[in-house]
């Protein structure tokens, strides 16, 4: 049986998050070392070294900025963990629009990879002693521990050449945001506000602005 291609990616975060991508066209990287999972940081780690031991890479690598989407449907998962009830939002991208974006990007300060993350089982609950195929560290950056897996994670890395922010953007168009869907657990009344100022303030279509039901589904209640 075929798997069914994705064709769209998820970003959990905040409404302020949001409307910085609308208001610059732009996604944002940030450092991984502002990551809270240090597991992510160690792997991370272990491919800046990686990089910075290819003696014959001309750039040298000054900083490693990542964002984190997902190709995983909606879960309550995703909300409680990335989102907050009075201002998380869940933004659709096209996912063949981003990568578009991310390989018109053509920039002598860095180099933008983009990759699904795969999820690996420890052996001997170390990660040194996976199978060498699964950890070569030119994709380290792209595995995490089994016990992720539902999080399906669409990774996006900048290795940057040069001294930057503490974030770097890629431009997208805001064509590419297919839709955006608010915290199952916002009140109405601050439901209706934040629509109000996405649709007077930044133009955006009221039509693919919706409050998530996973918590109150019509269809179950039936």
């Amino acid at each position: 049986m075929t798997e069914k291609v994705t064709k769209e990616i998820k970003r959990y975060t905040s409404f302020l998050y949001l409307k910085e991508i609308l208001k610059n066209k732009s996604i944002f990287l940030v450092d991984y070392n502002k990551w809270k999972d240090s597991n992510d940081n160690h792997t991370i780690n272990l491919f800046k070294e990686y990089l910075l031991s290819q003696k014959h890479r001309s750039n040298k690598v000054h900083s490693i900025h990542a964002a984190c989407f997902t190709l995983s449907k909606e879960t309550h998962h995703h909300w409680e963990t990335f989102t907050t009830h009075d201002e998380g939002v869940c933004i659709t991208f096209s996912k063949d629009q981003i990568e578009k974006s991310i390989e018109l990007d053509i920039n002598e300060k860095r180099e933008l990879i983009y990759q699904e993350v795969k999820y690996i089982r420890l052996k001997n609950r170390k990660l040194n002693d996976c199978d060498t195929k699964l950890l070569e560290y030119k994709d380290i950056q792209f595995i995490k521990r089994f016990a992720y897996e539902t999080e399906k994670e669409f990774r996006v890395i900048s290795i940057n050449f040069r001294d930057c922010k503490e974030t770097t953007s890629i431009p997208i168009s805001t064509e590419s945001i297919s839709g955006i869907s608010f915290n199952p657990y916002m009140s109405a009344e601050q439901y209706e506000k934040l629509c109000t100022e996405l649709v007077y303030d930044f133009d955006f279509p009221r039509t693919k602005i919706t409050k998530s039901r996973i918590v109150d589904s019509t269809a179950w209640k039936s």
